[in-house]
């Protein structure tokens, strides 16, 4: 979304499509959000194509099953999904292809194998933030079995999203609440000014 953006802000000469796998775009998140950005789009006259499924490039033409999309230039973005292993292992999975996992992030039928990251199906959107967390929560249930004590695990709790719409706009996630317009668009910038003087 955001290398969308900012090539329409930067060429608002040069045609602009998003293909997308899913129903819409940022599927994982709320619908109040998907529809700003989305409108935010129309608004700049780039085009929105969902049940994208690509099964193969070659010079100036995406494939689209059997249907041509001819392109001068592309730029790919691909999403998150699980790695190859997993996308071949007949275990319970979500739609996105996620192995489901138990309240310990086990698989329900092979005790002790943990499944974190963009592998496990999980009621948040996939991130590093995420996997960071999940990846704590799996030490503690370790440690504390290790002990001989029940595992008892806090609520997972994410900083949140943030992304860029141009210089001006912009969306973000806090929680469960979404932020649309110049609030998040600022934030995001702070962040980043702070992310470049910390580790610069």
């Amino acid at each position: 979304m955001e290398v969308a953006a900012e090539l329409r802000e930067s060429r608002p000469d040069v045609n602009i499509r998003i293909l997308d796998r899913g129903g819409s775009i940022l599927s994982a998140f709320p619908g109040k959000l998907q529809e700003y950005v989305a409108s935010w789009f129309r608004l700049h006259d780039v085009e929105m194509f969902s049940h994208i499924s690509i099964t193969s490039l070659e010079p100036g033409v995406i494939h689209n099953g059997v249907q041509p999309i001819f392109t001068d230039v592309t730029v790919w973005t691909a999403g998150i999904q699980p790695v190859d292993i997993v996308q071949r292992m007949n275990q319970p999975k979500d739609q996105q292809g996620r192995l489901i996992v138990n309240e310990w992030h086990e698989m329900p039928n092979a005790p002790q194998v943990y499944v974190v990251g963009d592998c496990s199906s999980q009621p948040h959107s996939p991130s590093a933030q995420l996997a960071g967390a999940l990846g704590e929560q799996v030490a503690e249930v370790i440690l504390a079995r290790w002990q001989n004590k029940e595992p008892k695990l806090s609520r997972i709790k994410l900083k949140g999203v943030l992304g860029s719409l141009g210089k001006k706009a912009g969306f973000g996630l806090m929680g469960t609440t979404p932020l649309l317009g110049r609030i998040p668009r600022m934030l995001k910038s702070g962040v980043l000014w702070r992310s470049k003087r910390h580790f610069g």
